[in-house]
């Protein structure tokens, strides 16, 4: 106490001491954000790695099982879905997969505070509009236009 009272630097210590742990703390926190913020990215591109396999995969198997149906014989399979549906099915789940996978993301933006209009031009989100824009094309060209 009475080094407080003869020496005025003793307070000014303790506050400094405060103030390097509060900006140590802030520091701390931030870094868990952006680890955190990293990490929903590096979701979204599982998912937009996924729901392109799904995608591919539908395609995939739509032209494997349409080969099946012209060939001779009876295919247990196509008897109660055709090669069309499935591929549908399978391209649809892919697109519904990575739109829930995008507003997902920017939940996560809102509630963390960065959200910001720019970031539907990043890169990430270029390819997701790519994607989703084709297979919305696949979609309406296969329900719409025929074979």
């Amino acid at each position: 106490m009475e080094d407080e009272i003869t020496n005025p630097e003793i307070p000014d210590k303790k506050k400094k001491k405060k103030e390097e742990k509060e900006q140590e703390r802030a520091e701390k926190d931030k870094m868990a954000s952006e680890r955190t913020l990293l990490a929903y990215e590096r979701t979204l591109l599982a998912w937009l790695r996924t729901a392109t396999s799904l995608m591919t995969f539908g395609f995939a198997i739509y032209k494997l099982l349409s080969e099946k149906a012209h060939q001779p014989g009876e295919h247990f399979l196509l008897k109660y879905i055709s090669p069309k549906t499935v591929g549908l099915v399978m391209i649809g789940s892919g697109f519904v997969g990575l739109t829930m996978a995008v507003m997902r993301y920017i939940q996560v933006l809102k509630r963390y505070e960065v959200y910001e209009p720019k970031i539907f031009r990043s890169p990430i989100m270029i390819q997701v509009y790519v994607i989703l824009s084709l297979s919305a094309l696949l979609i309406i060209g296969a329900l719409f236009g025929g074979g």
